[in-house]
C-alpha cells in the first residue's frame, strides 16, 4: 500500500484532509511517531507493507519500519511522482519478492534520491516541467552504488 498521509488515514478509516490528496496531513518530526503507528496498524490489519510519503517517508510491515529522509520539497510541485513511486515499488517488489519491506524501502529511497539529483541538475531558468524530466532521467541513470551511497534512512 502506498500513499501520502491523507490517503493512508482514509484507508485506515480515519478522517483525512478534505481538500485533496496532496493537502493537509503531513509527516513531520512532530507527527512522526503517530504517523508511524498509523502506518504500522494498517500494515498489520491488511498484511501488506505500507509506505507513507511526505517530508519524511515511512515504510513498515507492522513490525519493523524504515524512516526515510530522501527527497526534495519541489517533488510536491510535479504531478505523477507518487504514481512513479508506486510503479518503482512494484518493480522492486517483483525483483525481491522474499523481502517486500526492504524492496519497498529501496524504492522509496530511490525516488527520493532521484528527486534530490534532479533538483541539483536544474538551472535557474528551469521549472517543474524540467524538474519532472530530470527525475525521469535520474531514475533511468541511477546506479546501485549511487543508491547505496545516497539513501538516508533509519531502521526502527
Amino acid at each position: 500500500i502506498r500513499g501520502n498521509l491523507s490517503e493512508i488515514r482514509a484507508l485506515a478509516g480515519l478522517d483525512g484532509c478534505p481538500h485533496g490528496v496532496d493537502a493537509g496531513d503531513r509527516i513531520t518530526p512532530q507527527t512522526l511517531e503517530a504517523s508511524l503507528e498509523l502506518a504500522a496498524a494498517l500494515a498489520r490489519r491488511t498484511g501488506a507493507v505500507t509506505a507513507v510519503t511526505g517530508e519524511i517517508d515511512l515504510v513498515t510491515d507492522g513490525t519493523a519500519a524504515f524512516c526515510i529522509r530522501n527527497g526534495h520539497p519541489m517533488m510536491r510541485s510535479v504531478t505523477g511522482t507518487g504514481c512513479q513511486l508506486s510503479c518503482l515499488t512494484a518493480a522492486f517488489a517483483a525483483a525481491s519478492p522474499a523481502r517486500p519491506l526492504e524492496a519497498a524501502a529501496a524504492a522509496v529511497c530511490t525516488m527520493g534520491l532521484c528527486g534530490e539529483i534532479a533538483y541539483a541538475r536544474l538551472t535557474p531558468a528551469d521549472g517543474p516541467a524540467a524538474y519532472r524530466d530530470r527525475i525521469l532521467d535520474a531514475v533511468y541513470r541511477l546506479t546501485p552504488a549511487q543508491l547505496e551511497e545516497g539513501a538516508r534512512y533509519e531502521l526502527r
